[in-house]
């Protein structure tokens, strides 16, 4: 995981890039683009399948990582504990996802998916994949490699500075 050490200061980025956008047009053009991907993902996955997008998303990470805690899938999806343990039960009562307790942390739920959830999942990956293509159809194979690396450092630079911005203050002392 990055540390707030490995974020790139604003005043690094903007000397590295002198006619770069602001940051808050940065961050208002990055934060529309996951509106809209979100919106439209979720009318996508509703209409096809009964799904949200969180649903999506938890589904396909148990299907590639399972089994998983809950912190460890609210981590993986950005999303917070209580909001992810929301998705899960539904997908409980749906029967798409098993819950169990953890061998390792008796106090933990373990997370996989249920016969269900993996039929579903066959059924949801040619549908993502071709949804995925419709979306970067004006994107050049090198500006999808540039967009994954991209978006791989954002998001190591969002974990690392959400950390130092939730940690309790005797935690930030002993840090600084």
């Amino acid at each position: 995981m990055a540390k707030a050490s490995d974020v790139i200061p604003i005043e690094r980025a903007r000397v590295t890039r002198p006619n770069a956008a602001p940051v808050e047009s940065i961050a208002s053009k990055l934060l529309a683009a996951g509106n809209f991907w979100r919106r439209s993902g979720n009318a996508f996955y509703r209409r096809q399948f009964g799904l949200s997008i969180t649903d999506v998303h938890v589904l396909t990470v148990l299907a590639a990582r399972a089994p998983m805690s809950l912190n460890a899938m609210a981590d993986e999806c950005g999303i917070d504990k209580t909001q992810m343990s929301r998705a899960v039960k539904a997908l409980v009562q749906r029967k798409l996802v098993l819950h169990s307790k953890s061998e390792t942390n008796p106090g933990e739920l373990s997370l996989s998916l249920d016969k269900a959830g993996i039929r579903m999942c066959r059924k949801l990956k040619p549908a993502a994949e071709a949804r995925l293509v419709s979306l970067l159809a004006s994107c050049s194979e090198a500006d999808i490699r540039s967009l994954d690396t991209l978006f791989d450092t954002l998001i190591a630079n969002a974990r690392a500075v959400a950390e130092t911005e939730t940690a309790p203050p005797s935690r930030l002392r002993k840090r600084g």
